[in-house]
């Protein structure tokens, strides 16, 4: 597609653009491209402008070429100017060519010192034609081209013996023509391009970056196009049953995101500083912040909905090859659940411990069983330990399906970020199981709306079971939780579990925070 956009002239050693009709440096190229005259995409841009390198016998440096102000021949990919005014002042030296009269009549008061001749007051019939010989005396109408539209070699060029040949065709008819050379030619690149998949021979070339994430390795032999499709946004009304889940799940994961950082903006400072630990016996210096407006919290959420369509995608009969992996007991429990309750639509049923608040204030609070389900699940994501390798874990597969981006893999620049956002919604959704895990989470939320900061269970002792000085101290060895049975695959068609938040003992909100970071 290159040769359809750019000619290169063997003297000077330039590129034309051959819809602008002008000289282009090489390294501009794609900026060009991008700009009010072309707009391609930037991908497009970038290639175009990556194989226009690689082209041998082109100048590079502006200040090695010598622009000639005039020339024989007229060259063919230039557009020619028939209205050009040569400077007559002193033909022997001065080349000025210039296609206005006003900017003629600087030149010669600012180089040659000479101005038309008025003797002031308003002059007769005659005296105008006067000046008017003197003035078209000063000059000769020429044929002209240029190689830039500004900047250095913007001047125009003598064309001593122009060609006698027709005007070029229309600008738009040319860029209609390019436009349909684009097409064709993105069309077969992204045919390529889907028939393209990763192969783990790429680590041996690839930069230390890909070596260390083991991208390559771990997805090895899937399409490339798959991969960036199991994570895309879901249409707004799908008429495939499994996309239609996938809608739901994905809607239902921004709302669990905004409950959860409402939760987080509304919790005491303390709660914050936990949620923030990465690290036990760490001690934070600033607490988790949860300030993000309409479009942060859809940009930061954006990450965990395809991570959750990557599992939905995958958990389904498929037919394409998809990447390896499983899930832990608890993990294949919680989104059995998740899924069949998508399939049912988002609705709103309390929990049955809890009271249905009837003040709306409150009622903005209560979170639907598919949000508590999904809570869940992204909670049982991170509840999850290694045991040989990493990529055992579904969380961590699906974060190297986000490591695909459209032109490739992503950099140590364009993929932390994402990871990131991961984390931070993480700590949010900590948060809000925690306070679903408090023994009267209503109480809390109904002091945040009174603001009322000195209600009874502020006041709760740290610990009902510290025994006295006198009788001395006790305290019975906890008994260690079960670990989860080995990662196996799910089936989603098992019956609908019932949504259950409870444990066998609640925690106080602000120690459940510190339970889980830890």
């Amino acid at each position: 597609m290159e040769q359809q956009l750019f000619i290169q002239l063997d003297q000077p050693p330039i590129i034309i653009c051959q819809i602008c009709r002008h000289r282009v440096w090489p390294a501009e190229v794609e900026s060009h491209l991008q700009g009010k005259a072309h707009r391609l995409p930037q991908a497009t841009a970038k290639q175009v402008h990556q194989i226009i390198q690689t082209w041998e016998g082109v100048e590079h440096d502006p200040q090695v070429i010598q622009w000639p102000s005039q020339i024989t021949q007229s060259i063919p990919d230039l557009d020619e100017y028939p209205d050009g005014l040569l400077c007559q002042r002193d033909f022997t030296h001065c080349q000025f060519i210039t296609r206005s009269i006003d900017k003629m009549k600087r030149h010669w008061r600012e180089h040659h010192g000479w101005k038309v001749p008025y003797k002031g007051g308003r002059p007769t019939h005659h005296e105008r034609e006067q000046a008017q010989i003197v003035i078209q005396q000063g000059y000769t109408i020429v044929t002209c081209q240029r190689f830039f539209p500004s900047r250095k070699g913007s001047h125009y060029i003598y064309i001593r013996q122009p060609n006698d040949r027709q005007p070029p065709p229309p600008t738009d008819t040319v860029q209609t023509a390019v436009n349909e050379v684009v097409q064709a030619w993105e069309q077969a690149q992204a045919e390529a391009k889907a028939q393209q998949t990763v192969q783990a021979s790429e680590l041996t070339d690839a930069n230390p970056w890909l070596r260390m994430t083991g991208w390559a390795d771990y997805l090895q032999g899937i399409s490339e196009k798959n991969l960036r499709d199991c994570v895309d946004t879901p249409d707004e009304d799908p008429p495939d049953a499994t996309e239609q889940r996938v809608q739901v799940i994905w809607t239902t994961m921004e709302q669990v995101a905004r409950k959860s950082q409402r939760t987080v903006q509304r919790c005491g400072q303390a709660i914050q500083v936990e949620a923030v630990r990465s690290e036990k016996g760490q001690t934070p210096h600033r607490p988790l912040l949860a300030y993000m407006d309409e479009a942060a919290i859809q940009k930061h959420v954006h990450p965990w909905q395809q991570i959750l369509a990557f599992i939905a995608r995958t958990q389904v009969p498929h037919d394409w090859t998809s990447p390896k992996y499983g899930m832990t007991a608890r993990q294949r429990k919680k989104w059995q659940q998740l899924w069949q309750l998508a399939g049912q639509g988002p609705r709103s049923s309390p929990d049955p411990m809890d009271h249905e608040p009837d003040d709306p204030q409150m009622a903005a609070w209560a979170i639907t069983d598919i949000e508590k389900a999904c809570l869940e699940f992204c909670i049982e994501l991170l509840n999850q330990r290694h045991r040989s390798h990493e990529y055992e874990s579904a969380l961590v597969c699906a974060m190297a399906v986000l490591g695909q981006g459209e032109t490739g893999w992503r950099d140590p620049e364009s993929y932390p970020p994402i990871l990131s956002r991961v984390i931070k919604i993480a700590r949010f959704m900590v948060v809000q199981k925690a306070l679903w895990m408090d023994p009267d989470p209503w109480q809390i939320i109904q002091t945040w709306e009174k603001k009322d900061r000195s209600a009874e269970w502020v006041l709760a002792s740290a610990d009902n079971t510290l025994e006295d000085i006198d009788e001395g101290y006790n305290s019975d060895d906890a008994i260690a939780p079960r670990s989860s049975p080995p990662t196996s695959s799910i089936h989603s068609d098992d019956p609908l579990p019932t949504v259950d938040m409870r444990q066998s003992r609640r925690r106080p909100f602000q120690e459940q925070v510190t339970w889980m970071m830890h």
